[in-house]
C-alpha cells in the first residue's frame, strides 16, 4: 500500500500555473496506457521531445519532469516553488512557456517543473520520465477505461453526459480534487471526509493518522505495518488494516484492505485520506473537472475481492536502469518473509506458487502480484552475495 506520487502546490500559485493556454479545439482522441502496480503509463511529449515515458497523475499539482530530462530539453528554470509531499516538503525548479502534448492535444504556455523521481523509478519499477498532472486534468474530460487499458482526452466543449454512468460532485480547489466518502470500520457507523483523488496511487484508499485519531470506531482492529515508503518531501510510515465499508458515489465496496497513516505532513488539514488506483479501476472513470464532477460506471474489476497485499511483509525495488533486477529493499519484523529468512539485499530470481507454476522475477509488479495472496504457499529463489538461496513461506 503506498500514495506513488505527491506534488501539492500553494492554491494561488497552483491555480496560475495549472491553466496556461487554454486547448485547441479538436476530437476526441485515445491512447493506450501501461498499469504498473496502479500507475498509469502513458507517452508524452515536451517542446518537441522524443516520446517521454510519464505517468498520469491527478494528484500531481503540476505537471514534472525528472532532471535528466529537463537537462535533455534545455529547460531553464526561472523560479522555484514548495510543493507538499506526503513525507514533508520539497523544492521544485519551475519552467515557464513550455508545451506539452499528450493523446493528440496540446496545452501551451504551461509551467511545468522539474523534480528528482528516483523514488518513483526505484519503487515502482519501472523507467518514469516525469508526470502529467493536474494541468491536463483542468483542461480536459479523461476517460480512464481500465478493462481496455485506455485513455480518452475530450475537450470540454465536446463533452456529452454519458449513458450508464453515474456522478457524483468533486471540489476542485486550486491543483487538487477532493471528493466525499463515507467509510465505515468493521463495527462503527459510516464516517464521511474528503479525500483526494488520485489517479496514480496504488492500493485502495490511503487514511490520514489525524481522521482514524478522530475516528476511533475506524481504527482496524488489526494493523500490519509495512516498510517506510520514500515520497516527495522524505520517508512515510504506513501500516495497513481492514475496512468494513466504502461509499463511493451510488456504490458500496466491503472488507477493503486500506492504508493508514503513522506520520503525516500537517499540511491541508481538512483532507481525510487519498483514494487510489484499487477502487478507481473498478471502474469505467471519466475524470471530469472542469464541471467538478466525477463519473462511474462498475466494470468487470468492481466485483473481484479486495487481497491484502503486504501480508508478505517484504518491500521490494529495482536500482535503476536495471529494472528487471527486484531486490529485497526491507523485511517487516515478526512477518512470514522475516520467518523464512529474507534479507535486504536479497535478489529473487525466481518464484514457485503453490500450484506449482514457475514464475521469473522480471518485475515488481510480477512479484508483488505472486505475493499478493495472503493465503498462498510461495518459494523464492533468492540470490544472497552471489550464492543461490531457497526460501519457503
Amino acid at each position: 500500500m503506498r500514495d506513488h506520487f505527491r506534488v501539492l502546490l500553494p492554491f494561488a500559485i497552483a491555480t496560475s500555473l495549472a491553466m496556461g493556454q487554454s486547448p485547441s479545439p479538436s476530437s476526441q482522441h485515445s491512447v493506450s496506457f501501461e498499469n504498473v502496480l496502479g500507475m498509469t503509463y502513458v507517452h508524452a511529449s515536451v517542446n518537441g521531445s522524443r516520446p517521454l515515458t510519464m505517468v498520469l497523475d491527478s494528484g500531481s499539482g503540476v505537471t514534472v519532469l525528472k532532471p535528466k530530462i529537463g537537462a535533455e530539453l534545455n529547460l531553464k528554470a526561472s523560479g522555484s516553488a514548495q510543493a507538499t509531499g506526503p513525507g514533508g516538503n520539497a523544492t521544485l525548479q519551475m519552467v515557464r512557456g513550455a508545451t506539452v502534448r499528450f493523446a493528440g492535444e496540446t496545452l501551451t504556455q504551461q509551467t511545468i517543473s522539474v523534480l528528482p523521481l528516483d523514488f518513483l523509478e526505484s519503487e515502482g519499477g519501472h523507467e518514469t520520465d516525469g508526470a502529467l498532472g493536474f494541468n491536463f486534468f483542468l483542461n480536459y474530460e479523461i476517460l480512464e477505461d481500465y478493462g481496455e487499458n485506455k485513455v480518452t482526452l475530450i475537450p470540454p466543449a465536446e463533452f456529452i453526459a454519458p449513458k450508464g454512468y453515474s456522478s457524483l460532485p468533486v471540489i476542485v480547489s486550486g491543483n487538487m480534487a477532493l471528493v466525499q466518502l463515507a467509510v465505515g470500520g468493521a463495527d462503527g457507523k459510516p464516517v464521511k471526509g474528503l479525500f483526494l483523488i488520485d489517479s496514480a496511487g496504488m492500493g485502495n484508499i490511503v487514511l490520514k493518522k489525524t481522521f482514524v485519531d478522530a475516528n476511533p470506531s475506524l481504527r482496524p482492529k488489526k494493523l500490519v505495518g509495512i516498510p517506510s515508503v520514500t515520497e516527495v518531501g522524505g520517508g512515510v510510515d504506513f501500516a495497513s488494516g481492514s475496512l468494513g465499508l466504502l461509499v463511493f458515489g451510488d456504490y458500496s465496496l466491503h472488507n477493503l484492505q486500506a492504508g493508514v497513516l503513522r506520520t503525516e505532513n500537517p499540511g491541508f488539514p481538512a483532507v481525510a485520506g487519498i483514494l487510489c488506483t484499487g477502487i478507481l479501476r473498478r471502474f469505467d472513470v471519466i475524470f471530469d473537472f472542469p464541471h467538478a464532477k466525477l463519473w462511474l460506471k462498475p466494470n468487470a474489476n468492481f466485483d473481484k475481492p479486495f487481497v491484502a497485499g503486504v501480508g508478505s511483509g517484504i518491500r521490494l525495488n529495482v536500482k535503476p536502469p536495471h529494472y528487471d533486477v527486484v531486490l529485497v529493499r526491507d523485511v517487516i519484523a515478526g512477518s512470514p518473509a522475516a520467518h523464512a529468512g529474507l534479507q535486504p539485499g536479497d535478489r529473487i530470481m525466481r518464484i514457485r506458487l503453490g500450484t506449482g507454476k514457475f514464475l521469473g522475477a522480471t518485475s515488481l509488479t510480477q512479484v508483488y502480484k505472486a505475493l499478493a495472496k495472503s493465503d498462498e504457499h510461495v518459494t523464492l529463489y533468492l540470490s544472497r552475495g552471489g550464492k543461490a538461496v531457497e526460501v519457503s513461506f
